[in-house]
């Protein structure tokens, strides 16, 4: 398998493998290991802080009764059709 590196990830790698005293292989095996759990943490992160905010707007949905929620449709939909009869074009 063969990879093309910038010159400064080959220089990086192979300052990290002479610091390391490890092949420069064991180095980018575990520099993309790193990556691949970096990756998966923030994605948790990310996660849990979309489900914090839905919980959050969640708590702010005004608890009605269905009778309520009936009373409040029913009202929108007779807007609705006044609305309706008041744009009909001309003629109709």
């Amino acid at each position: 398998m063969t990879y093309s590196l910038d010159e400064a990830t080959v220089d990086a790698v192979n300052r990290l493998s002479r610091q390391a005293d490890r092949p420069k292989s064991a180095v980018v095996r575990e520099a993309v290991r790193f990556y691949g759990e970096e990756i998966r943490r923030r994605e948790a992160a990310d996660r849990s802080q979309r489900l914090r905010r839905f919980d959050e707007l969640m708590a702010r949905i005004p608890q009605r009764s269905a009778r309520e929620v009936d009373a409040e449709l029913k009202e929108i939909r007779r807007e609705r059709r006044h609305w309706d009869r008041r744009t009909a074009p001309i003629g109709e």
